[in-house]
């Protein structure tokens, strides 16, 4: 009780230091991983140009500590994946995020514009995310799915990383499409059958008191995927 006390008494007194004009404000936004490499850029840019007095706290984080840091009243918002969530997390469906293999413009794969059959990467090697990774898990169960086995040949916490090793080697990946999509020296192949897609969402707690900024970022968001042509969920 007393927890849930301090959180709307601090609930309330970003409130009372609301402005709807966003003339000041702040912001706290976390975002899982992958999203770094290909959203929260574009989105939290266009937020600054459009609303420079806003105060904006970006952190990375996994989807569990998201959720487990909104129910705290720690953050405002979050950009995760749908699925199984903690009670008293709201969901806002924003779009359909798919995954392919994705290769340096220097790879034999690069050119390819029809699907390759999962099969071809049987002993293939691969440069991954590591397993801490909620992507990661979801590429292993692909793979075990069809029977395939790459060979694991690097590792990396980080999807930067990842990119940067795929675009200077002749190693291939699994990452979102999106990454591929604006990235000069990579390139996207679909595969066959192709993963299952993920329906990427916005998180907040239920209930909660949501500040003019984080009203303004949920209109610009939805108006940023509809508008770089992601499939709607």
């Amino acid at each position: 009780y007393a927890r849930r006390a301090l959180q709307e008494l601090a609930a309330a007194e970003r409130a009372v230091h609301d402005v709807a004009d966003l003339s000041r404000g702040s912001l706290r936004l976390a975002v899982t991983p992958t999203f770094t490499a290909y959203l929260i850029g574009p989105l939290t840019g266009q937020f600054h140009v459009r609303h420079p007095d806003i105060t904006l706290s970006i952190r990375e984080r996994t989807q569990d500590r998201i959720e487990s840091a909104l129910l705290a009243d720690d953050l405002d918002l979050g950009i995760a994946f749908r699925g199984a969530h903690l009670p008293g997390i709201t969901t806002d469906d924003l779009f359909t995020e798919a995954l392919s293999l994705v290769v340096g413009t220097h790879h034999p794969y690069a050119d390819r514009t029809d699907p390759l059959p999962a099969r071809e990467l049987e002993g293939r090697p691969l440069a991954l995310l590591s397993s801490d990774f909620a992507t990661r898990r979801h590429i292993d169960t692909y793979f075990d799915q069809h029977r395939t086995t790459p060979r694991i040949a690097m590792e990396a916490n980080s999807v930067n990383a990842v990119a940067e090793m795929i675009q200077r080697t002749p190693l291939a990946s699994v990452l979102p499409e999106a990454i591929a999509r604006d990235h000069p020296h990579l390139r996207a192949v679909p595969l066959d059958p192709p993963l299952p897609e993920r329906i990427v969402t916005l998180l907040c707690r239920s209930g909660s008191y949501q500040s003019a900024a984080a009203r303004a970022f949920t209109h610009l968001t939805r108006q940023w995927v509809a508008s770089s042509g992601y499939s709607s969920s």
